[in-house]
């Protein structure tokens, strides 16, 4: 009976068990305790989030507002600005000067530029398209719009704007 009890896979397994279950005692003196650590020798990046939690404590109350202080010295004046127009704007005054549309191939680059008319000065610009945006910024008294219309069927359009003072 203790022979058919005692079978090689039997002492396998019971040997396999022992072994586990020792491992864990042979660990538990390995490990490394409070005693063993340097006062001051780790950071919160040693240790984990939870434990970091409980070192903190609980959030007191708000204090009360400290009185107010005094006045500080009155500041220097500063530079005069430069001599402009006076008056209000008007759109008397802003001319609004587009490219047309320009087309744009599929798969194709293109560009739009409105030109502000001769007496006035380029003050901003713009532009609108269908295509995938690439740039839109002035040059001169002019504004630029690139594109690059990513379709490989339809194609598309770009028209810049530039906005034109006298």
């Amino acid at each position: 009976m203790l022979r058919r009890l005692f079978t090689p896979s039997m002492v396998v397994a019971l040997l396999a068990l022992t072994v586990a279950l020792s491992g864990t005692a042979v660990a538990a003196k390995g490990l490394i305790t409070g005693a063993q650590i340097k006062d001051h020798s780790i950071g919160y990046v040693d240790i984990s989030t939870l434990a970091v939690g409980k070192l903190r404590g609980r959030v007191g109350r708000v204090g009360p507002p400290g009185p107010q202080g005094a006045q500080g010295p009155a500041g220097a004046t500063g530079a005069t600005g430069p001599a402009g127009t006076t008056g209000t704007f008007s759109s008397a005054n802003v001319q609004v000067v587009n490219s047309g549309q320009v087309p744009v191939n599929p798969e194709s680059a293109g560009q739009a530029e409105a030109t502000c008319p001769a007496g006035t000065k380029l003050i901003g610009g713009g532009m609108i398209t269908g295509a995938t945006y690439i740039a839109s910024a002035p040059a001169g008294n002019a504004w630029l719009a690139g594109v690059f219309d990513t379709s490989t069927s339809v194609a598309s359009s770009v028209t810049a704007y530039a906005l034109c003072a006298a």
